[in-house]
């Protein structure tokens, strides 16, 4: 995930590292901190327990976007019942409907990537082995 142009690492005179998501996708930045999600216009489609069961390893099947469920005849969006949500009709002569999505202006995300904490912990380990090493190369290689 944190490969080629997305790693900066520390120079002798830059004594900064960054790393950054080279996909810019799934709000990381949200995961690390929590948070809450906002619509950039209209509303987030929050999956249902159907929706996430039937998840893989590459996120939900074609089939189950939000977008791709409503342009079939199956699909449709309910604006009457207590809260819009994204129904499909299955079964036999469509007459059974599941729940897919609801929608919402805003979701909280709780933390659940520790890269932070994690990173400063790796870092409070693997430091002070390292830095007798790197600091003498740094004075062989001084200029």
């Amino acid at each position: 995930m944190f490969t080629g142009n997305s790693v900066k690492r520390a120079t002798k005179t830059k004594l900064r590292v960054s790393a950054r998501d080279r996909f810019d996708c799934g709000n990381l930045q949200l995961h690390t901190t929590g948070g809450t999600k906002r619509a950039r216009s209209g509303r987030i489609a929050i999956p249902s327990r159907f929706t996430k069961a039937t998840r893989g390893a590459r996120g939900v099947r074609k089939a189950l976007p939000p977008r791709a469920v409503v342009d079939t005849p199956k699909g449709f969006i309910d604006r009457d019942g207590p809260r819009d949500a994204i129904y499909q009709r299955y079964g036999r002569g469509g007459k059974r409907v599941r729940l897919l999505y609801v929608l919402h202006r805003s979701a909280k995300i709780r933390k659940r990537f520790r890269f932070y904490e994690d990173a400063e912990r790796i870092t409070r380990a693997v430091s002070p082995k390292l830095f007798s090493r790197n600091f003498s190369h740094a004075i062989r290689t001084a200029r």
